[in-house]
């Protein structure tokens, strides 16, 4: 399972095609999308779970799923703040949830909307907050939030401070 921020797709889809294939990526979520409803995006051999932000010009959260894995949507938010969408995958030693999130800067981060319910589900996203848990000097209201967030639901923080950024 792979995470980007693409801060725009369509002009990208060369490195995320090459990107996908070396990497042998089964699942990716994308966040900034920057696609509209008009806009089609495909990508061969994966199948598209796609929230596209109607209201402003960026935005965006796409989730694609090799199509040798079954899989079902579960929930998509509405026109709120915080983007997020919910697949299901059903694999042999059981389902597997994941929820790809984005929530800009200007706006509320609304994490409460998302309630990870099962042992086995994964949150990925951009949530445009800063902590020392992953990486940052400082810690914002933002991290502080999505701190306690984590902890009263009782997640476990995947990449450590020490990872090297994936932002350049």
């Amino acid at each position: 399972v792979a995470q980007w921020n693409a801060e725009g797709l369509r002009n990208k889809k060369p490195e995320l095609q090459e990107f996908l294939r070396k990497n042998n990526i089964d699942v990716i979520c994308i966040q900034e999308t920057h696609l509209k409803d008009p806009m089609r995006f495909f990508m061969r051999g994966y199948e598209a779970f796609r929230q596209d932000r109607e209201d402003r010009h960026k935005g965006g959260i796409i989730t694609l799923i090799k199509t040798s894995i079954p899989v079902a949507e579960v929930h998509r938010s509405g026109k709120e703040e915080l983007e997020h969408l919910t697949v299901k995958l059903l694999l042999p030693s059981g389902d597997l949830l994941i929820t790809n999130c984005y929530s800009p800067r200007a706006s509320v981060l609304g994490l409460h909307k998302v309630k990870p319910e099962a042992s086995r589900h994964l949150v990925v996203g951009d949530f445009n907050s800063h902590s020392p848990t992953w990486g940052y000097d400082e810690l914002d209201p933002r991290g502080e939030e999505v701190e306690d967030w984590m902890m009263e639901n009782q997640l476990v923080l995947i990449n450590q401070p020490g990872d090297k950024p994936t932002c350049y």
